[in-house]
């Protein structure tokens, strides 16, 4: 069996890859409603993690949230947690709360 076939296969059984998940995924509709998006960084996540989880909720790029906390040397005080963001919020606004 190629790849090809294989992929097909899998796909038609609800599988795919990572990749396609991450970026192909709409958020959660709890975050589609209201002034503010809620996430969740786990304990333990790297800056591009956070990044990652960040440009899921339609809040920020994750290479321009990674760059900016380098920047700001914040890299080591980012805090895991439940976080109530505003839509539109500035960058920075959203690296000082997470900074806390």
């Amino acid at each position: 069996m190629s790849k090809e076939e294989i992929e097909r296969r899998a796909e038609a059984l609800g599988m795919g890859y990572r990749e396609q998940f991450l970026l192909l995924q709409p958020p959660p509709s709890s975050q589609l409603e209201g002034p503010e998006v809620e996430v969740n960084i786990p304990p333990g996540s790297t800056i591009q993690e956070i990044g990652e989880i960040l440009a899921r909720a339609g809040l920020a790029d994750a290479r321009d949230f990674a760059s900016r906390v380098t920047e700001m040397g914040l890299s080591r005080q980012l805090r895991a947690g439940v976080y109530r963001i505003p839509r539109g919020a500035e960058l920075d606004s959203i690296i000082k709360q997470l900074a806390r």
